[in-house]
């Protein structure tokens, strides 16, 4: 009798199936994906954000410090839409006008 026990590792199935379903081969497929997420989040937030700073300001009642930081709110959201136009631009619109093709991953929109 010996208190060591010879053990076997079990077989290992060398077929790895892709968690993704094929969808993403590619770094420039992740770049899109990435960008798609950034570009909606942004332009949420920017809508969220301006919606705030308008229910601010229609709150303030007259109040001038507070409509001072509304107004501020306001051109801050300004400029995020100003930002997020300008990442749109480069992202969708200049593609298009050179004639790019998107052969991004399925079930992706491309705006």
């Amino acid at each position: 009798m010996s208190l060591l026990e010879k053990v076997y590792a079990a077989p290992i199935d060398p077929n790895i199936e892709d968690p993704l379903g094929g969808g993403i081969n590619s770094l420039a497929d992740v770049f899109g994906v990435f960008t798609n997420i950034l570009l909606g989040v942004g332009w949420a937030l920017v809508f969220v954000a301006s919606t705030l700073a308008m229910i601010k300001y229609i709150t303030s009642k007259g109040d001038p410090k507070e409509t001072n930081t509304a107004h501020a709110w306001l051109l801050y959201c300004g400029i995020g839409a100003f930002i997020m136009f300008a990442f749109t631009t480069i992202r969708v619109i200049i593609p298009r006008m050179i004639g790019g093709t998107w052969t991004g991953v399925n079930g992706v929109t491309d705006f």
